[in-house]
């Protein structure tokens, strides 16, 4: 298995398990190396409740770093990027080469807990919040089959104007009047 030296302290990353992510983290500083699209995914999970993050972020945050991190994957400088954290200077480094990134020590729960307050990540706690009522009650589940179940399967009468205009309108003498009437629809 391939190591890497932390891009702070030079000791060897090790690999180990966050949200269910493959990362490597370095048990001096606590910083983190995560590729870009795993951090994504890291971003979005919900494994780590706030509370678990937040005693993470007291614990290991020691604050900014003014240095940018080399990569420990390609040795390139990595670039610092602001981490949306209100009332906080914080930033995880990024390689624009290999697409690794760095975050010292507290700043991947920073990251996570600032997202978690975004509209985007309430959106989707709401869904899964309704998806788990569905799911513990199973009148209530059985209720919805049943309902989605007596949806129509053809296509709706829309759906056949618009098949309709658009085989019309690929139909070159009609494309004239086709587009009158359909202005005259606006």
């Amino acid at each position: 298995m391939i190591t890497r030296p932390c891009p702070r302290c030079q000791k060897e990353l090790e690999w180990t398990e966050y949200e269910g992510q493959r990362v490597m983290r370095c048990a001096t500083c606590r910083g983190h190396l995560v590729p870009a699209p795993r951090l994504r995914a890291i971003k979005r999970s919900d494994q780590l409740g706030a509370d678990a993050l937040m005693e993470e972020a007291a614990r290991d945050f020691k604050g900014p770093t003014p240095i940018a991190a080399s990569c420990p994957a390609c040795k390139v400088r990595m670039r610092p990027e602001p981490i949306p954290v209100p009332g906080m200077d914080v930033h995880m480094d990024v390689c624009r080469s290999c697409q690794m990134v760095w975050l010292d020590g507290g700043e991947l729960a920073l990251l996570q807990l600032a997202y978690e307050q975004t509209p985007e990540y309430q959106e989707i706690a709401e869904r899964r919040r309704r998806a788990r009522e569905l799911e513990a009650c199973p009148e209530r589940s059985a209720r919805f089959q049943e309902d989605l179940s007596r949806l129509p399967d053809e296509p709706s009468l829309v759906g056949e104007i618009v098949h309709e205009l658009v085989t019309e309108i690929a139909t070159p003498r009609h494309r004239w009047g086709v587009w009158s009437a359909f202005r005259g629809l606006r």
